[in-house]
């Protein structure tokens, strides 16, 4: 797991600004082939749904950030890779 993905899932906003910043790859996949976006919109793994880890408008926010940085899920990167 990068520090990214566990900024995203843990919903530390400041956090994912700051390494997105500094060049943090936001469509690297972690172990479980998941995205930081995947882990923004998805259940982790004790089941809690991101809006019981974070905010609407922290959840808002990181997504607004990954995509800037062309954050994808993992579903968008096979698709893209598909297509090609």
């Amino acid at each position: 797991i990068s520090a990214l993905h566990w900024a995203c899932e843990k919903g530390q906003f400041e956090i994912a600004q700051m390494l997105l910043s500094h060049g943090a790859e936001s469509n690297k996949l972690n172990g479980a082939m998941l995205t930081p976006l995947d882990l923004v919109l998805q259940p982790d793994k004790k089941g809690l749904t991101p809006l019981q880890r974070m905010s609407k408008k922290t959840q808002t926010q990181l997504i607004e950030i990954l995509k800037e940085k062309d954050g994808k899920t993992s579903k968008e990167l096979a698709n893209k890779v598909l297509k090609n």
